[in-house]
């Protein structure tokens, strides 16, 4: 009866996200929350895997995904200062904490570049295009980092406990990652004089759907999938191997 009843919650707030305003989905959001408070982060996401299953359909939705990652659509300003305010009580050393200070220092530097790529212009000089180049290189290096942590190690850990639907969910953001951001360092790349109207949109255009993007994958991996992933590996060693892992990737 407990799956049923929080099946049903759950569908609630996804079919009210589907249009709703960004008032209604910072509402929406602590509902899911506040779901996921009850009755624990790995029950949480058990059922939200059944739920998102191929054969499920809402009306007028082919796929529920979309509202449901739309009800975790968050300012990168709200975000930084959501997560500077979350901790997980764990060693520093554990591999959970190591991804969610990788998370912090994510959002400050996604900031910077943010700002500098906005100041790409048709009067932008040589030299700031480079510098912004650097820049942008730089954040893909260290974000291409933390994502092999979790693909390479977490991801195939969880999904021999029992975890599913959420590893190759996230796999599959992790390349639209890849791949937005290598679109901008192309363009940026191959700009020999000052960009043109043309490259100046789409900078601007992956730059929003970067940031937007990746502000909803932070929020759900900090608040669901990371205390899922202490509900699914509870062994003290499986952590610690995940860990030695952490520590091969460079």
């Amino acid at each position: 009866m407990q799956d049923l009843s929080i099946a049903g919650d759950f569908m609630k707030v996804i079919l009210k996200a589907g249009h709703a305003s960004e008032d209604e989905l910072k509402s929406a959001r602590g509902m899911l929350i506040g779901i996921l408070n009850k009755v624990g982060a790995k029950f949480f996401v058990t059922t939200a895997a059944d739920i998102l299953k191929n054969n499920f359909r809402i009306e007028g939705c082919n796929d529920v995904r979309m509202p449901l990652k739309r009800i975790f659509s968050i300012s990168l300003p709200e975000l930084e200062e959501d997560l500077a305010g979350q901790k997980y009580n764990l060693a520093n050393d554990h591999p959970l904490s190591m991804l969610s200070n990788d998370h912090k220092e994510n959002i400050k530097k996604l900031r910077i570049l943010s700002y500098s790529l906005s100041g790409i212009d048709k009067d932008a000089s040589l030299e700031k295009i480079k510098n912004t180049l650097k820049e942008a290189q730089d954040y893909y290096a260290e974000l291409d980092t933390h994502i092999r942590k979790e693909e390479e190690v977490l991801f195939p850990a969880l999904e021999a406990n029992g975890m599913q639907e959420h590893p190759q969910n996230l796999r599959d953001e992790h390349k639209n990652f890849r791949d937005t951001l290598s679109k901008i360092i192309d363009i940026l790349r191959n700009t020999p004089k000052q960009p043109n109207t043309l490259e100046i949109g789409e900078i601007k255009k992956s730059k929003d759907k970067f940031i937007s993007d990746i502000s909803n994958h932070i929020f759900r991996e900090t608040y669901i999938f990371y205390p899922a992933s202490l509900e699914f590996i509870v062994d003290k060693n499986g952590w610690q191997k995940i860990k030695e892992g952490f520590n091969c990737i460079k």
